[in-house]
This record gives structure tokens, C-alpha cells and sequence, in this order.
């Protein structure tokens, strides 16, 4: 397992915790491969390029790197607040087919750990409508749809 992590605080706490995985400090960019790669499973969780633009040239790039990185089978997986317009959420149209990408609905975090994945998942998809901070909105993507 590697993490990618920019600052140096959480690096070091991942380390002196998680001492069976690599942690590497320092910024990720779309235009350099990721080191150790390719990967079976890329996790992006409230990742500043898919959350604080509404751009879907921006998001184009990013999601061509992780798709770059991933193994044959590998699967990218991108997690956002459903709530937030400024972001993926907003570009999934767009680039939905280019990507393939898929999207899924879950409740938020706080809520779905007591509640089975299936009811989780229902509960997101309404929940994004009516209290979208009470949601989260899950991208995939794969090396080869």
C-alpha cells in the first residue's frame, strides 16, 4: 500500500502508525506518474483537484491520471460531498462518458455505519436531493471499462 500525502505532519503520523504501508510526502500532479504504481485501487477522498473547481478540463486530467495508474482491473474511487457544487458533482455529465465514469450515492459517513451498504445506498440517493450535507457522492473509474 502507498499513501500520497502533501503535508509533512500527516506523513509522519501515517508512518509512525501504519508502518506496513508507504507513505510518500510531497504534491501529486496530473502530468507525473505516481511512483510504485501501476495501482489496483486509487482512493481520492475530498481530493483538492476534484473538490474545489467546477472545471471539467481540470477533472478531465486528474481522473486520465488515475485511470494511467491503475492496473488492468484496477478501480479508481473518488469520494465528494454530494452537497458540494463545486466540484465533480458538477462535471459528471460532461465527462461521464468520456471516462465511464459511474456514480453511486451513499449516506454519509456519520449515518452509514449503521445502516446496512443497501439501505446506505438508498438512503444516499434520497438524501443528496432533500439534505445533500447528509450525503456523499461516489465516482468510479477503471483503467478499462
Amino acid at each position: 500500500m502507498v499513501g500520497f500525502e502533501l503535508s509533512h505532519d500527516a506523513v509522519a503520523y501515517a508512518r509512525q502508525n501504519w508502518s506496513s504501508c508507504d507513505f510518500v510526502q510531497g504534491a501529486v500532479r496530473p502530468d507525473a506518474p505516481l511512483i510504485n504504481g501501476p495501482f489496483d485501487v486509487i482512493l481520492c477522498q475530498e481530493f483538492y483537484p476534484f473538490t474545489r473547481t467546477a472545471a471539467a478540463s481540470d477533472h478531465a486530467q486528474w481522473l486520465e491520471l488515475v485511470r494511467r495508474n491503475l492496473t488492468a482491473e484496477g478501480v479508481g474511487i473518488i469520494t465528494v460531498s454530494s452537497a458540494n457544487t463545486q466540484c465533480i458533482n458538477s462535471t459528471f455529465s460532461i465527462l461521464q462518458k468520456q471516462f465511464s465514469l459511474r456514480r453511486v450515492h451513499f449516506a454519509a459517513p456519520r449515518l452509514a455505519r449503521y445502516l446496512p451498504i443497501s439501505l446506505s445506498r438508498a438512503a444516499g440517493s434520497l438524501l443528496r436531493r432533500v439534505r445533500p450535507h447528509w450525503a456523499r457522492s461516489i465516482y468510479l473509474v477503471r483503467k478499462n471499462p
